[in-house]
């Protein structure tokens, strides 16, 4: 028996991210929802179905790849071409069939070459794949997990994409972002919000704002912002409830990439279209190849 190990080795990683991911999300269901805002808490349902999805498919695909790969394969006969001299010609043996090939010269046999058919690969091969890709995304989605824990938010990473914030924040920064509790928040600090209604309609959120006023109304908590470059207050006044974090790190352009496909539908379709033919492309070469 011949084991795959290249199909070994992926299939394992496939099913170990699988239960790391189940296992880090355990987890994070019971320590997380005490440290976040209650408001966060209603996301946790969709995540945990999207979380469990992604592990039933890196399971499947991985049992997939592994029970091929421990298959016995038996060796194909040798396709080489034995050259015998007999006489003038030279006899030639391949898988039992003798085949005689005239002498071009003194000498120097003429050897015909057979083009080599291209075959499909098999499935297991083609499977190995997209194992590759699973793994990968089972990588990504561990780091924003971690990430999302460690700042105690669902949306830690936020790209600056607009001047109201100069000199403080620029156009294409990234910012890290912590999630707070609204009773926390204190003037001048510079906070991440959803935008409320009639003004989301006009204005996308998340916006990134100063707070420059507390107002605390009926038991609740409001905020009044203004950006540092803008001339005056923002018309709207945030809940505590819309609030998602405060300003943590500021990566200067860092976000630049994400600035420009957020901005440019053209780039953003662009490079859309690259990515699907480098998927077809890969999908072609991983069938063919």
């Amino acid at each position: 028996m011949r084991v795959n190990s290249s199909s070994w080795f992926f299939g394992l990683l496939c099913v170990s991210s699988a239960v790391g991911i189940l296992m880090f999300w355990a987890v994070f269901m019971r320590l997380l929802p005490e440290r976040l805002r209650p408001e966060a808490s209603t996301a946790l349902p969709v995540a945990s179905a999207i979380v469990g999805a992604a592990c039933c498919a890196l399971v499947g695909l991985g049992i997939a790849i592994l029970l091929p790969s421990l298959k016995a394969k038996r060796r194909s006969p040798s396709e080489g071409l034995i050259l015998l001299r007999d006489g003038g010609s030279v006899k030639g043996f391949k898988q039992g069939v003798v085949e005689t090939i005239p002498r071009g010269g003194v000498g120097k046999p003429v050897q015909k070459m057979a083009s080599k058919p291209r075959r499909l690969k098999s499935s297991s091969h083609v499977k190995l794949g997209y194992i590759k890709y699973a793994v990968i995304l089972a990588i990504v989605l561990e780091a924003y997990l971690a990430l999302a824990y460690a700042f105690k938010t669902f949306t830690p990473i936020v790209v600056v994409c607009s001047g109201s914030m100069r000199p403080t924040l620029e156009v294409g920064d990234l910012v890290l972002v912590e999630g707070v509790d609204a009773w926390s928040i204190r003037e001048g600090d510079i906070v991440v919000f959803n935008v409320p209604q009639p003004y989301a309609k006009s204005t996308p959120s998340p916006v990134i704002h100063r707070v420059i006023k507390v107002v605390l109304e009926d038991s609740l908590v409001y905020f009044k912002t203004k950006g540092d470059a803008n001339g005056s207050e923002d018309p709207w006044t945030v809940a505590g409830g819309d609030v998602v974090g405060r300003l943590k790190y500021r990566i200067p352009y860092m976000g630049i990439p994400v600035y420009v496909l957020k901005t440019n539908p053209y780039v953003f379709a662009i490079v859309v279209a690259l990515f699907a033919v480098w998927l077809a492309y890969s999908i072609f070469k991983g069938r063919w190849g």
